[in-house]
């Protein structure tokens, strides 16, 4: 079984990379001294499934040179899967979490001006997906030991393309008042405080939202014109 931080990429990286080739593409291409995913001569794609942190300056410095596309998957429907080191299959259950394509913005909330005037376009890719423990004694404490050894790629279910920022604020609840907090956004887009808050913050980043002051211990926002 692949362990993941231990070799270069999961079962789901390797998956999406051959997904996103084509004939004539190169896979892993040296490119103005990095290594990139699937080089395509009219673009560059990158598979993201850790960090943004670790692959700004990378993609900030291919972006000169070619458009660049970042995947990003997402797991809508998740399974967990506990194999003992024998490779045998102990149990597999179902995961009560399930990503939306706002959760992008948990991932990118930082890296708005970043992002937006340059030729880098974000697909988000709504998968389900296989996370595979073994029980090695290896993992850490919280599982007792057991280590994440793979994430592996059931199936892609749907995607979706963001460059500009109005792809960005599309994601805004179209019942949403004229004027609105965090807790607006929570409410009528049925999400958690916590998330609903880095999509303001990213929004407004960008300039897609306008934050207006506060109401007692609430910002107020509104959409940009």
């Amino acid at each position: 079984m692949k362990r993941i931080g231990l070799l270069a990429e999961s079962s789901l990286h390797a998956t999406l990379k051959s997904k996103f080739t084509s004939p004539g593409d190169f896979v892993e291409f040296e490119i103005m001294g990095s290594i990139v995913d699937v080089f395509k001569h009219i673009e560059i794609v990158e598979i993201q499934t850790g960090s943004f942190g670790n692959i700004k300056s990378k993609i900030s410095k291919l972006a000169q040179v070619l458009p660049v596309r970042v995947v990003l998957p997402l797991a809508a429907e998740r399974f967990i899967s506990k194999f003992d080191t024998l490779g045998n299959m102990l149990s597999r259950r179902r995961s009560p979490k399930k990503a939306r394509y706002e959760d992008l913005f948990s991932q990118i909330i930082y890296l708005g001006p970043w992002i937006i005037g340059k030729p880098i376009t974000l697909e988000v890719v709504m998968v389900s997906d296989e996370i595979i423990w073994q029980n090695d004694g290896k993992g850490s404490w919280r599982r007792k030991g057991w280590s994440i050894t793979d994430r592996r790629l059931i199936n892609t279910l749907s995607s979706r393309e963001f460059q500009s920022k109005d792809d960005y604020a599309s994601l805004l609840p179209t019942e949403l008042p004229q004027r609105f907090s965090v807790k607006h956004l929570a409410e009528y887009g049925k999400l958690p405080l916590r998330l609903s808050g880095q999509m303001l913050y990213f929004l407004a980043q960008i300039n897609s939202v306008e934050r207006l002051g506060r109401e007692g211990r609430a910002y107020i926002y509104k959409r940009s014109t």
